[in-house]
Parts: C-alpha cells; structure tokens; sequence
C-alpha cells in the first residue's frame, strides 16, 4: 500500500505538530546543548512561526477532511481555528507559570503566537487550497 498524506487518520498531521510544539515550549532544555539565540528575539520569532505552522497543520487537516469541497471552506471556519491556535498558545503559558518545570510564562510569547496564529489565518485558504489540489494529483 502507498503512502498519501490525504488518506492519514482525521487530524494526525496537527496532532504530531502540537506534539513537538508542547515538547519543545515545556521541556526544560529541549535541544540540549544548544544556543539558538541568533538575535534578541529569536525565541519570539521562533514562537510565531510554531503558531503559524500549527494554523496552517489544523487548516490542513479540517479542509481535507471536510466534507465541503476544499475551495468552499468559509472563512470563520479558518478564524475558528486561529482563536483555537492562539488559546493553545494561551494554555503553554499557563502550565509554563504554574507547572515548575523551569520556564516561565511571557507575555510577549502569546503576542507572538497570536501574530504568528494571525499571519496563518491570512495564508490559510490559498495554502491549504493549493496544497491538497496538488496532493489529489498523485
């Protein structure tokens, strides 16, 4: 049997993203050994383009299995996802404060997942259009 990523169960992709995104946002030291600080603020940019993969993954993933033709998908639906990214983004500060763990909750971290949830939301109906029309080619 041939792999295709249109025939992987119902929101796999976006639960494998979220995954790595809680991994590395809670563990202490995620990438052990590692100094990624190119410039002052990389962790925010690295924060918004976690946000907008994970946008773009569980857009990915409704419209593929909607039932509605993938061009068709309405716009809320899209924003819908995007509040729902940016309350996940929202709930790692929450356990980052309260859980002990070593990191700490920023505002300035939920800004960036919001920018980040925003920018997908704007990117999301060409993205996800284009990409499952092109999928559905082979």
């Amino acid at each position: 049997m041939k792999f295709h990523p249109l025939k992987l169960p119902r929101y796999m992709p976006t639960a494998i993203v979220a995954s790595a995104i809680l991994y590395l946002t809670l563990a202490p030291d995620p990438v052990p050994g590692t100094n990624l600080m190119l410039f002052q603020g990389t962790d925010k940019v690295v924060h918004a383009i976690m946000m907008l993969g994970l946008m773009l993954t569980a857009s990915f993933d409704y419209a593929r299995t909607s039932d509605q033709a993938v061009s068709r998908v309405p716009l809320i639906n899209y924003a819908i996802i995007g509040g729902m990214t940016i309350l996940f983004g929202a709930a790692i500060e929450v356990v980052q404060e309260i859980s002990g763990l070593g990191r700490s909750a920023e505002i300035a971290d939920l800004i960036a997942d919001a920018i980040g949830a925003f920018i997908g939301l704007l990117l999301a109906p060409s993205v996800t259009t284009n990409v499952i029309r092109f999928l559905r080619r082979y």
